[in-house]
């Protein structure tokens, strides 16, 4: 039987993944930039923390019999900012998701992550994976023959 994958069902499977990691640590998934600079202007009290953001250039190919699914994410990690710690927290955070992400459960599927890169930015920790699925999109309820009794009769004209 087929697992349903869908963008939510990543999104919650990676936050899952996340929280198993770092636990305490807020994880926001797909957030709005106004929301991102909220959190950054409330003093601190939602830091640190995850956000799971999709990244452009996603892909879905037609193949023989299924399709293959390439959707993008990029977790920034945030903390206090202008800490002296704050670049060996980075590092660390980083080497821990290295070592951790390879695969997360999503919906009960297994999902492997690629392309896992990370870098330091603008005073916070941004980590970039692909997921490479192949998927079979539902298939449409075809209406199928129905039967149909067709009664005879012949009539004499006389």
């Amino acid at each position: 039987m087929a697992v349903e994958i869908n963008l939510a069902f990543l999104v919650s499977g990676l936050a899952d993944k996340l929280a198993g990691l770092f636990p305490g640590i807020h994880i926001f998934a797909n957030p709005s930039q106004q929301f991102m600079n909220s959190v950054l202007d409330s003093e601190g009290k939602h830091l640190p923390c995850f956000f799971i953001i999709p990244r452009p250039g996603a892909t879905i190919k037609k193949g023989i019999d299924r399709w293959y699914w390439q959707p993008l994410y990029e977790l920034v990690y945030l903390t206090d900012l202008y800490t002296d710690t704050q670049q060996y927290e980075f590092q660390d955070v980083a080497q821990l998701l290295d070592e951790s992400l390879e695969t997360f459960i999503a919906n009960g599927a297994i999902i492997r992550t690629y392309n896992r890169k990370w870098t330091i930015e603008l005073q916070a920790l941004h980590y970039m994976i692909d997921i490479k699925q192949f998927v079979q999109l539902p298939k449409e309820e075809v209406v199928k023959m129905q039967t149909y009794t067709l009664t005879e009769e012949v009539k004499l004209d006389g």
